[in-house]
């Protein structure tokens, strides 16, 4: 039988309480203005995409390569989401460290057992 602490108890309870509200208020925001901003497009006269679309920095429509852009994360194309610019240094440097994390925790695992 499992037996849990009084702190786990209480997160649990924390868990099942908060999770659903943020699930259906993140659910609700887009819904609302759509992924974007997109259903705000029409209010404003300049679009809202700012070139973004543009496929000339995207390789094979999936990774984001622009030198001259100096965000680490942009907005997907298309569903909901961040991806990183690959042109930007420091964007591959946390995916590089990321990388060599997740590899060297696997070794770690592997070799303990």
């Amino acid at each position: 039988m499992v037996v849990l602490s009084l702190v786990e108890t209480a997160f649990l309870g924390l868990l099942i309480l908060i999770l659903p509200r943020i699930g259906r208020r993140g659910l609700l925001f887009a819904l609302r203005h759509g992924q974007g901003g997109a259903r705000h497009e029409g209010s404003t006269s300049a679009p809202l995409t700012d070139g973004l679309a543009d496929n000339r920095y995207r390789w094979w429509g999936v990774f984001y390569v622009n030198r001259e852009d100096p965000s680490i994360l942009v907005e997907h194309r298309f569903g909901l989401g961040y991806t990183l610019n690959l042109g930007n240094r420091l964007a591959v440097a946390l995916l590089a460290g990321f990388l060599i994390l997740i590899l060297g925790l696997s070794l770690l695992t592997a070799l303990s057992i």
